[in-house]
């Protein structure tokens, strides 16, 4: 039986889609318009590899991008967990860029925070946003919110705006910022939905142990990596497979069941 559950890999507070942005607000301030300007500007529709590209719209907090992707034939639990294995498996946790928080199982929702960093030196461009995910039967729903771009600008030092203070339709350089953002975030979307077909069935019991971020014999791969994130290395030796964690912390699976633990 699914119970609810908080991981507090961040400082995330607990996120319900009622108060998901509310709880993220930013100071009152005047907005630019996204849903008019995208209404009314020609932009690319698709990204490089033809996905369809999903663009900011205005809320009352910001800038926020909300949208579906559809699933047919696969169970929100399979979404949930297969969009929570593909973010572990490609979450970058140095200095806490990235981070997952806030996984209610019972709900088939969790939030992550993102980082995504384009070029360097002069051309370097940093985006951040929260993206609430939840799953339902055939589709997976997104919410993207608090939207940051740091980035350069007639090559002064770098500056960091809120996506809602960015103003496309004057500055060229602010419409480059949000046509590319749209890339980026449309593909990690994307890539999260086409890994559900190909990971296959997945299962997490164990909610109580990830709740205390404590490894048991029993686990499988995915329900340690929801407590310890991803191995530093890894070896296979037959059905066998080791992970090695900082301070030589070792988890042992036997046909990917957690056998052994050596601390």
């Amino acid at each position: 039986m699914k119970q609810f559950l908080i991981i507090s890999v961040a400082i995330i507070a607990s996120v319900t889609d009622s108060l998901a942005i509310n709880l993220f607000k930013k100071n009152d301030a005047e907005y630019f318009d996204y849903t008019a300007w995208v209404d009314t500007t020609e932009l690319p529709s698709s990204a490089n590899n033809g996905r369809p590209l999903f663009y900011p719209a205005s809320g009352a907090d910001g800038a926020i991008i909300c949208g579906q992707i559809d699933l047919p034939g696969f169970s929100a639990d399979n979404i949930f967990l297969s969009a929570l294995n593909y973010a572990t498996d490609n979450l970058d946790a140095t200095d806490n860029r990235e981070m997952i928080g806030d996984i209610d199982a019972t709900e088939n929702k969790f939030v992550l925070r993102l980082y995504s960093k384009q070029g360097s030196n002069n051309t370097e461009t940093t985006f951040t946003r929260l993206m609430l995910i939840k799953a339902e039967d055939n589709r997976l729903l997104f919410t993207v919110y608090e939207i940051d771009v740091r980035y350069r600008e007639k090559g002064i030092l770098p500056r960091t705006l809120a996506f809602e203070k960015l103003n496309p339709t004057i500055n060229t350089r602010h419409r480059e910022l949000v046509e590319l953002f749209a890339q980026i975030n449309t593909n990690y979307i994307h890539d999260m939905t086409d890994n559900v077909s190909k990971c296959g069935v997945l299962e997490v019991t164990h909610w109580n142990e990830i709740r205390d971020k404590v490894v048991s014999v029993g686990m499988n791969e995915l329900e340690v990596k929801l407590i310890l994130g991803r191995p530093v290395t890894t070896r296979d030796a037959g059905d066998r497979t080791r992970w090695v964690y900082p301070n030589n912390y070792v988890i042992i699976f036997q046909n990917n069941i957690v056998s052994r633990i050596v601390e």
